[in-house]
């Protein structure tokens, strides 16, 4: 080989091992995916929320403002549910806000790169961190299941 393809190599290589070292994992490139998907679905969770307290708070203001309603044993019958349905709501929206305060989001690349740490652990391994990513998606879907079972 003459030198010049040696030079050649020897830049290639390092250019290849540069672009390998500042790159992300296929594994962590999947995590940020999920965590994207996660803060999109969580906005859609919590609307749904406060469109259902809504509704629940506006059937709560029409039993309230019924003067007929201590005589009728039906309405206080509704009354108690939708009240009840209000208080799991409720529940659920703490478990909701909990959630999100508990829930650990990658930092940027560019974080990264100026020292941010990783909210995961030092030792968190890019499976590791797809695995807790997966673990929050589902967390979120039992909390909308929940939701959507009250609310109708």
């Amino acid at each position: 080989m003459t030198n010049t393809a040696k030079l050649f190599s020897f830049l290639l290589c390092a250019a290849l091992l540069a672009a390998c070292a500042t790159g992300e994992s296929n594994l962590l490139s999947r995590a940020r995916e999920i965590q994207n998907n996660l803060l999109s679905s969580y906005s859609s969770v919590d609307s749904s929320m406060k469109l259902s307290l809504t509704a629940i708070n506006s059937q709560i203001e029409e039993f309230v403002s019924d003067s007929t309603m201590s005589l009728d044993t039906i309405k206080v019958k509704a009354f108690a549910t939708v009240n009840e349905k209000h208080e799991s709501l409720m529940a659920v929206q703490k478990e909701l806000q909990t959630w999100r305060q508990e829930l650990k989001l990658l930092p940027s690349t560019e974080d990264i790169q100026h020292g941010a740490k990783n909210p995961f652990g030092d030792e968190a391994k890019d499976q590791d961190i797809l695995n807790m990513l997966k673990k929050s998606q589902d967390d979120l879907k039992a909390i909308q299941t929940k939701i959507t079972t009250i609310a109708q």
